[in-house]
C-alpha cells in the first residue's frame, strides 16, 4: 500500500447549531442520547457504592462526568464501526451497547460477563459489538486503533477506527508513532482525546507547553478539532463530520473534547476535582431539549451474580499446527533446489501471500524499489508481485506491531517485519501487553493471527545489533517462539506460523542466513 502523496492539512471542523442539530437527530435520538448519559452517571454511582462498601473487587476508574464525550461519539458511528477505549471503559461500553448484565459480570469476574470474566473493569469490550477489550496502558490503544483503521482501509471498506485516549496519553510515544502513521497512510480514523485537564492528579498544564491537544495535529498535516465536551450535540456534530471526512477517504482526525471527571483517577484515589458540574439538564434548558423528567427511565439488571468460568483456558493451544510444514511441493517449475535460510523465508513468505490474500508485510525499508528488501534482503523482490501488500513504514517499532495487532484484529494476518530483534524493546508494550494479552483477555473471543519476524544473534555489530532475546519471550504468556535452524524448518515454520491463530514471534539468526539446504521434491533436507 502506498503512502499519501500529501497529508491534509489541518482543517477546523464547521459548527452546527443546536436547532440544526434538533431538526437532524429528531426527539427520539436526543431522549436516546440523554437516556444513555444517565444510565452510564447511574452505573457509575453504583459501582462506586459497591466498591465503597468493599463488594466490588479489585478497582475501577470511573467515567462520571465525561458521559457527552462517549455519547455523543457514538451515536455518530455507523453500527459496523469500531472504538478502542482505555482503563475508563466503562462510559465508551455503555455508549457502544454493550449490556449492563455482561459489563457488571465482568467486573465480578463471571464467566457471563462481556470478556468471560477475563478483562475485569479495565478491559471491557466486545468486539461483536463494536468496541475492542479495553486497552489499559496509557496510549497503547492508538497504534492499535490505526492497524484495525489500516485494515478497512486494505480492504476498501466504509468503516472507521475511534480511538478515545485522555490528555496524558498525549505525552507518550505511542500517540505521537499511531498518529504520523494514520496520517502518512490516510487511515480512516479518529483519534478522540477526552481532556479532562489531570493526568492521574497531575495537571495538563504543568506537563505540556501546548495549551490544546489538537494543536498537535498539525505537526502531521492531520485534521483536528476541539469541541466543548460537556455538550453531548457539540461532541455529536464534531464527531460526525471527522467520520465523514474518514469515511469519505479524507483521512484521520484528531478530535479534542474540553471536559473533566468529578472524581479520583481510581476509585483507590481519594482525589476528587473540586470543581462544578454544569451537567446536561442545565446546558440544555430553554433549547427544546429533554430534560430530567422527560422520556422513559432507564432500565437494566446490573447487581452483581456469583463469579464463575476462573479455571476456563482463553488462550489458544501452544502449539503451531502442521498445515504448513514444506511437504512434497514443487518450487519454479518443480525442480529441486538448493535454498538458503534467506531464499526459504522468501519463498515462505510469497506463497503464503498468494495463497491468501489477508497475508501482508509490515515494516521497514522492506519494498523499496532496488532497495533493502529488509536489512537482510528477505522481502527483496515481493514488492512487484504484491505491491499493495508491502507496506513500508517509519522507523516507528511501536506504530509497526501496533497496527499489526489492530489489522490482526480485525482478521488480516500481518507479517511484521523489525530490522533487528533487539529494536522489539521499543515495541514492548505493544507486544507483551497488546499483541500478547488480547486473546486471554477478551476470555478468548478475539484471535491475534501475527507473525513477528526478528533477527537475532551476535554478528560483530555491537552490543545493542547482537542480542539473542528467546530467553526474554519465552516467559511471556501469549506468544508461541520458533527458531528455524536450517532452510526446510524456516520454510515449514514460517508458514505454519502465518496460518496459526495467535502470535508468533520467528527468530531468525543472522549468521544462518547463508546456509544452505537441499529442498527435494520427497520433503527430505541436507544442510550444507
Amino acid at each position: 500500500m502506498s503512502k499519501t502523496s500529501k497529508s491534509p492539512a489541518a482543517v477546523p471542523l464547521v459548527a452546527l447549531g443546536t436547532a440544526e442539530i434538533l431538526r437532524e437527530l429528531g426527539q427520539d435520538k436526543c431522549l436516546g442520547m440523554y437516556r444513555s448519559m444517565l444510565v452510564i452517571r447511574q452505573f457509575e454511582e453504583q459501582i462506586r457504592f459497591l466498591f465503597l462498601e468493599g463488594k466490588m473487587p479489585g478497582t475501577v476508574h470511573q467515567y462520571i462526568g465525561q458521559e457527552a464525550c462517549a455519547v455523543g461519539v457514538c451515536a455518530a458511528l455507523q453500527a459496523d464501526d469500531v472504538i478502542a477505549s482505555t482503563h475508563r471503559p466503562h462510559g465508551h461500553a455503555i455508549a457502544r451497547g454493550l449490556p449492563l448484565e455482561a459489563l457488571m459480570g465482568e467486573l465480578y469476574g463471571k464467566a457471563s460477563g462481556c470478556c468471560k470474566g477475563k478483562g475485569g473493569s479495565m478491559h471491557l469490550g466486545d468486539l461483536s459489538r463494536g468496541m475492542l477489550p479495553a486497552i489499559a496502558i496509557v496510549g497503547g490503544n492508538l497504534p492499535v486503533t490505526a492497524g484495525m483503521a489500516l485494515a478497512f482501509k486494505l480492504r476498501g471498506e466504509k468503516r472507521v477506527a475511534v480511538s478515545f485516549f485522555g490528555d496524558g496519553a498525549t505525552n507518550e510515544g505511542a500517540f505521537h508513532e499511531a498518529l504520523n502513521a494514520a496520517a502518512v497512510y490516510g487511515l480512516p480514523a479518529l483519534f478522540v482525546c477526552e481532556n479532562n485537564l489531570y493526568g492521574a492528579s497531575t495537571a495538563y498544564a504543568r506537563v505540556s507547553k501546548v495549551e490544546n491537544v489538537a494543536d498537535r495535529a498539525s505537526a502531521y498535516g492531520m485534521a483536528s478539532a476541539i469541541a466543548d465536551g460537556m455538550e453531548v450535540f457539540a461532541v455529536y456534530a464534531a464527531a460526525r463530520q471527522a467520520l465523514q471526512r474518514a469515511r469519505s477517504g479524507g483521512g484521520p482526525t484528531l478530535l479534542e473534547l474540553k471536559t473533566f471527571r468529578l472524581c479520583g483517577h481510581s476509585r483507590r484515589d481519594p482525589l476528587g476535582l473540586p470543581r462544578p458540574n454544569p451537567g446536561l439538564p442545565a446546558r440544555s434548558a430553554g433549547r427544546g431539549l429533554p430534560g430530567p423528567g422527560d422520556g422513559p427511565a432507564p432500565r437494566g439488571r446490573c447487581g452483581p451474580g456469583d463469579p464463575g468460568g476462573h479455571t476456563r483456558r482463553a488462550a489458544g493451544p501452544r502449539t503451531l499446527p502442521r498445515s504448513g510444514v514444506p511437504g512434497p511441493v514443487r518450487f519454479h517449475g518443480g525442480a529441486p533446489m538448493r535454498m538458503s535460510i534467506v531464499e526459504a523465508l522468501r519463498e515462505a513468505i510469497r506463497g503464503e501471500m498468494a495463497r491468501d490474500p489477508r497475508v501482508f508485510c509490515i515494516g521497514e525499508d522492506i519494498s523499496i524499489p532496488g532497495g533493502y528488501g529488509g536489512a537482510f534482503t528477505v522481502t527483496l523482490g515481493l514488492e512487484k508481485q504484491f505491491p499493495e501488500r508491502m507496506i513500508d513504514t517509519p522507523i516507528s517499532e511501536a506504530a509497526i506491531f501496533g497496527m499489526a495487532c489492530g489489522a490482526a484484529v480485525m482478521g488480516l494476518r500481518p507479517i511484521a517485519d523489525v530490522q533487528y530483534g533487539d529494536f522489539l524493546f521499543c515495541a514492548m508494550d505493544q507486544v507483551a501487553n497488546q499483541i500478547a494479552k488480547l486473546r486471554y483477555m477478551s476470555g478468548g473471543k478475539l484471535k491475534v493471527p501475527l507473525v513477528i519476524r526478528a533477527p537475532v544473534g551476535v554478528t560483530g555489530r555491537g552490543a545493542q545489533h547482537s542480542q539473542n532475546l528467546e530467553p526474554f519471550f519465552l516467559s511471556c504468556p501469549g506468544l508461541k517462539i520458533v527458531a528455524p535452524s536450517t532452510a526446510y524448518d524456516a520454510l515449514g515454520l514460517l508458514r505454519s506460523a502465518v496460518r496459526d491463530d495467535d502470535p508468533v514471534i520467528i527468530f531468525e539468526h543472522k549468521l544462518l542466513y547463508g546456509s544452505k539446504g537441499i529442498r527435494a521434491e520427497s520433503g527430505g533436507t541436507d544442510a550444507s
